[in-house]
């Protein structure tokens, strides 16, 4: 009976040494997905924006060292989120590029304004469909 207890627990205390290494990772994640990669460094110099400021309240850290700490990740968030909409806006111009046609606002003959969605000038009556086609 205690063979048994005790292959049980040596048992439990494996699973519980080896468990980490077995699931998977937030760095995992942003291998597969950089925009979880973005959003976690984002995440992280936010929180630790938060950090910086109960230091000081608590007075952690000097008004100097706070400052400086918090222009760090000030910037370090800023280029996270720069980067995210960056990423956002090339999966976007890729979805309207396939699906958007262009649209020409000045007629290449004649440089007359043209509204949304002509099909001809109404200056030298050039056909646009072509132009749009071209591109």
């Amino acid at each position: 009976m205690t063979t048994i207890l005790t292959l049980l627990l040596v048992a439990v205390a494996a699973v519980f040494v080896v468990w980490p290494f077995l699931r998977e990772t937030e760095s995992e994640t942003s291998r597969t997905d950089p925009l979880a990669a973005l959003e976690a460094k984002k995440n992280e110099a936010l929180q630790g924006l938060k950090e910086a400021d109960f230091d000081l309240q608590m007075g952690k850290l000097t008004t100097a060292d706070h400052a400086l700490l918090q222009q760090r990740l000030r910037e370090q968030a800023l280029s996270a989120i720069a980067a995210i909409e960056e990423a956002k806006q090339g999966t976007k111009q890729e979805t309207t590029r396939s699906t958007k046609p262009a649209r020409v606002s000045f007629c290449p003959s004649c440089g007359a304004s043209l509204p949304t969605r002509a099909k001809f000038c109404g200056g030298c009556g050039t056909d646009l469909r072509a132009l749009l086609e071209a591109r």
